[in-house]
């Protein structure tokens, strides 16, 4: 439950700066349209950086809190590069909100199946889960951008 406080304290935190803050703005103008946004007056590099260094901090931030649960070896990463990237097709392309409920949907899914099926089964499950989704909305749960 720590862990979990965690991360959600760490995802309502990202989800503000990028809302709410005049740099959180530049970024997704940056990610939506460069050149647009470099028209307007943002320093494109310097978001870029700015969103490479909040990135890294992210993934550390997650790294430790998964380290808690799961022993480190340098492959672990391989999992949760699928794992993130079906929340991002569940939840729709660009969409925040969308990412969130993505996860919590892939987690209970994972968990229910790893329950009832066993644990091999349940990665099995995260893959049909996938193409049920990309066939019923291609687009997402949410639908692409926000």
């Amino acid at each position: 439950m720590i862990t979990f406080s965690f991360a959600l304290l760490i995802t309502y935190l990202a989800f503000l700066f990028l809302n709410k803050t005049k740099t959180g703005k530049a970024i997704r103008a940056t990610s939506q349209h460069r050149e647009l946004a470099q028209v307007c007056g943002i320093n494109v590099r310097r978001i870029d950086l700015i969103t490479f260094g909040l990135a890294a901090g992210l993934a550390g931030a997650g790294g430790s809190l998964v380290s808690v649960m799961f022993s480190v070896f340098p492959e672990m990463g391989q999992n949760y590069v699928f794992k993130s990237f079906l929340v991002i097709v569940l939840g729709g392309a660009g969409n925040y909100p969308g990412a969130f409920f993505g996860g919590l949907i892939l987690g209970l899914t994972e968990g229910l199946a790893s329950l009832l099926l066993g644990a091999q089964l349940s990665e099995v499950i995260a893959s049909i889960l996938l193409v049920v989704i990309l066939l019923v909305r291609p687009t997402g749960l949410l639908k692409g951008r926000s």
